[in-house]
């Protein structure tokens, strides 16, 4: 599977956006926000009826979601999903140093009771077993024989776990630049989209807290300007973050070992599972995104 976790460093940004900082203009962007914010409660436009995520109707059979798991567990997905909680707790004891502590604890409340990683998991677990049909689980199953994948899905769990995290910043800092290296990983970015995948989610995210915070419905053309313009701000620094990811993940691979990695992500079914992991992902973050704007009503200036 890709990277999908580094959606949590921006989110755990846009996610205090909404929350007063201890000082003026503490947090980025918390100035042009409110401002936008406020621009919204006073439009006079009738209201575009939003619409929100469609609730599955259908629960998936109790075998087909035990293979499901079986089989994605074989991709390390339910480990790299677990790690988000690790990385809450970090963002969080960055968040208590900037927040006052009542909008802190508030902060917290929401954030363990919209983002655990226990949550997100058996959400996945039933969009995919939902989605996923016997051929693409017989395809997946083949997949997780493959030694080279076993080992690249071994690398993203490393990544992402505390060590790792601790480790990258190391890294970083001894990081020799090598032109055909750094080409081979900015192409494999390019082909994941993973910065733009990063971008939607944070996209989500922001568009959930301003309907949670709003008093009534914003327009929905509205919405999509306001936050397409603040991911915009942001997409440099999750392109440069995305990049350090893969360059630190895959260090061990071989130039020939990266150009496999590339052929390997053009696989059909780790495709369609990624997007449909991406999917849920989406609707899970604009939720928790609601929460947070509506745990935030009464706290702008």
């Amino acid at each position: 599977m890709k990277k999908l976790l580094i959606f949590v460093p921006p989110l755990l940004l846009l996610a205090i956006l909404f929350f007063p900082s201890k000082k003026k203009n503490e947090i980025i962007l918390n100035d042009e926000i409110s401002l936008k914010s406020s621009s919204i409660k006073k439009n006079k436009t009738a209201p575009e009826k939003l619409v929100e995520p469609v609730a599955e109707t259908k629960s998936p059979m109790p075998d087909q979601q035990k293979e499901v798991e079986s089989v994605l567990a074989a991709t390390n997905l339910w480990e790299d999903l677990k790690s988000i909680d690790g990385l809450m707790e970090d963002r969080l004891d960055k968040a208590r140093e900037l927040l006052p502590p009542e909008e802190y604890e508030k902060l917290e409340k929401v954030i363990q009771e919209s983002f655990s990683s226990a949550k997100f998991i058996d959400a996945i677990k039933k969009h995919l077993a939902e989605k996923l049909t016997p051929e693409d689980l017989t395809e997946l199953k083949k997949l997780t024989e493959d030694p080279f994948l076993k080992r690249v899905w071994e690398m993203q769990t490393a990544a992402s776990s505390p060590e790792g995290l601790k480790e990258m910043t190391e890294f970083e800092k001894s990081y020799t630049p090598s032109p055909e290296r750094d080409k081979l990983i900015e192409d494999y970015e390019i082909q994941t989209q993973a910065t733009n995948k990063m971008l939607d989610l944070n996209g989500e995210l922001l568009k959930g807290i301003f309907v949670g915070a709003s008093p009534k419905k914003i327009p929905t053309d509205q919405l999509e300007k306001i936050a397409s313009a603040i991911t915009e701000k942001i997409k440099p620094s999750i392109e440069k973050e995305v990049r350090l990811r893969f360059q630190y993940t895959y260090q061990d691979l071989t130039l020939p070992e990266l150009r496999k990695l590339i052929q390997a992500d053009n696989n059909t079914t780790l495709n369609k599972t990624d997007n449909l992991v991406q999917e849920k992902l989406k609707e899970l973050l604009h939720e928790g995104g609601v929460q947070m704007g509506k745990t935030s009503k009464g706290t702008q200036n």
